[in-house]
């Protein structure tokens, strides 16, 4: 698995793809079919929006007090990412960074920021490699 990170519309996907020109793009409205894809030639870009998507399920059933707790919507959301990642074990994954700069106000868009980066803690400590990108130039962190 390697982790490309970068704040929005810094090069990401564009540095990923000259790395990896066979690789199928998956992203947030077509992730789940990761489950099918070969393992090699997979790339997920705009993780922090599939993050997003997954929590948004959960919004719901935590206001009608379905989910007793926001710990239980984390387990769960990375439940079902490490599923997919365990099935693909060459992932490379593209998030922006998100949790920089101002606190939303709302808890929801909060909740989402803090799973996220959670989520991107463990996933980077997993993964091969972690580079971050700013401004289309690749630096490699790990």
């Amino acid at each position: 698995m390697e982790l490309f990170l970068g704040g929005a519309f810094q090069g990401k996907l564009e540095y990923v793809k000259s790395l990896y020109p066979e690789s199928e793009i998956f992203d947030e409205s077509n992730f789940e079919k990761l489950f099918d894809a070969e393992k090699s030639l997979a790339i997920l870009n705009n993780f922090h929006l599939v993050v997003k998507n997954l929590l948004a399920s959960y919004t719901d059933c935590y206001q009608k007090k379905e989910i007793k707790s926001e710990n239980e919507i984390e387990k769960s959301v990375e439940e079902k990412i490490f599923r997919i990642i365990e099935k693909n074990s060459e992932i490379k994954i593209i998030s922006d960074e998100i949790g920089s700069g101002i606190v939303p106000f709302q808890r929801s868009d909060r909740l989402w920021r803090e799973i996220s980066g959670r989520i991107l803690v463990k996933i980077a400590k997993k993964s091969e490699k972690v580079v971050r990108i700013i401004c289309g130039i690749p630096n490699r962190i790990k």
